[in-house]
């Protein structure tokens, strides 16, 4: 993966997170009165947090994630 393409995925999440994270406020607002947003209120959050992985993790979020050569995938540590 080159820089300039890390780097614009990069952005792409953080604009991820700007963008959800308002909806995420406003579901958990609207929960108590409409318990059925729940699990619209948790896929954003889990939407988020995988972006926030992916901002922080140095690698682009392959680190682990790659199979080897042999077919596997490598342990995450």
């Amino acid at each position: 993966m080159t820089d300039s393409r890390s780097d614009a995925t990069v952005q792409l999440a953080r604009n991820l997170v700007e963008l959800l994270a308002p909806y995420e406020d406003e579901l958990i607002t609207a929960e108590p009165t409409s318990p059925g947003v729940a699990h619209l209120r948790r896929a954003i959050g889990m939407v988020i947090a995988e972006a926030c992985y992916w901002i922080t993790d140095s690698s682009g979020g392959r680190a682990y994630r790659a199979p080897t050569k042999g077919g596997g995938t490598p342990p995450i540590d």
